[in-house]
């Protein structure tokens, strides 16, 4: 994995899906939408385990693998 294709996988995970999971909630709380619940959780999870790849890769990097 390249350094920015790292620094892009890193921002989405700590910026982009954090901030889209409440504005999505905040936005669905107010707007009725089908299976918004499961919109959300489902955007949750992939932005969980998006910061779960780029810590385990961080950790291989920091072990010199």
């Amino acid at each position: 994995m390249t350094n920015k294709i790292f620094d892009v996988l890193r921002y989405l995970s700590e910026v982009l899906f954090p901030a889209l999971v409440v504005l999505l909630g905040v936005v669905f709380a107010n707007v009725p939408v089908d299976h918004s619940e499961a919109i959300i959780a489902i955007v949750g999870a992939v932005g969980v385990f998006l910061g779960a790849l780029i810590n385990y890769k961080r950790s291989q990097y920091n072990r010199g693998e």
